[in-house]
């Protein structure tokens, strides 16, 4: 069940270069791209892999998606949508949602709460850190194991995936079929210990490579685009993107 895989599968201007920035490297179970998190000076998080045409941009309490239009390679023009604002136009023009993880798509019983147990300090690609273990759940015949740094100075990551998850992944999950409407009462539970910090770890599905601090992020890489996209826009691109074949 690749529940941070399917996080991250979904996720520009000149400047003086942002310095102290922090850029978290993932890799993902089944993906031949990493996840890549950047915190810039200013705690704004973008969460993306190495396709540019789509990714995540988290300023304070916002969550957006910006992408492109892929159909035309004439079209380099960058767009944002803010996640409040995706969530209710896939409301609007009733558009299910497909899932491609056969896992969640046999709707197979889920128990209603996970309970997570402490299992001590742990060490992920040199930054320490905890574990916990998430009681009833597994992969693979393993259990399911989610660990989160200590450093203070990481805790803006985790904080911008929950601040993600929450706004974008949760309501899109209930708008899908088989376990995906449960799905969302599990992770709601791990949601505060990712405001602890930085994840390091879920399970062997999304782990951390390498960590860098004091990089250099442009600040075209955390600013959304001019062009904000909602409405009557947002539903015509909606109802193209999940339009039926």
């Amino acid at each position: 069940m690749r529940i941070a895989g399917c996080l991250l599968a979904f996720i520009l201007c000149t400047g003086a270069p942002a310095e102290a920035g922090i850029r978290a490297t993932y890799t993902v179970a089944g993906e031949p791209d990493p996840v890549v998190v950047e915190i810039d000076d200013s705690g704004v998080t973008r969460l993306g892999t190495a396709d540019e045409s789509m990714y995540f941009l988290v300023i304070g309490r916002s969550a957006y998606v910006v992408g492109r239009n892929v159909d035309d390679p004439n079209d380099d023009r960058s767009f944002a949508v803010l996640g409040d604002d995706l969530v209710a136009a896939i409301r609007r023009t009733g558009t299910r949602i497909p899932i491609e993880d056969p896992a969640l798509a046999t709707g197979a019983p889920l128990p209603p709460t996970l309970g997570l147990t402490d299992l001590g300090s742990a060490t992920v690609a040199g930054v320490s850190g905890h574990r916990f273990r998430i009681n009833g759940a597994n992969f693979g015949g393993a259990p399911a194991i989610l660990a989160v740094a200590d450093d203070p100075a990481l805790q803006r990551g985790g904080e911008s995936m929950g601040i993600a998850i929450k706004a974008i992944m949760l309501p899109m999950l209930s708008l899908t079929e088989g376990n995906g409407p449960k799905l969302t009462g599990w992770i709601q539970q791990m949601l505060p210990y990712l405001d602890r910090g930085l994840p390091l770890a879920f399970g062997d599905e999304f782990v951390l490579r390498e960590l860098k601090r004091d990089v250099v992020i442009p600040p075209g890489r955390t600013k959304l685009p001019s062009v904000m996209v909602k409405g009557a826009e947002l539903d015509r691109l909606i109802a193209d993107r999940f339009k039926e074949d």
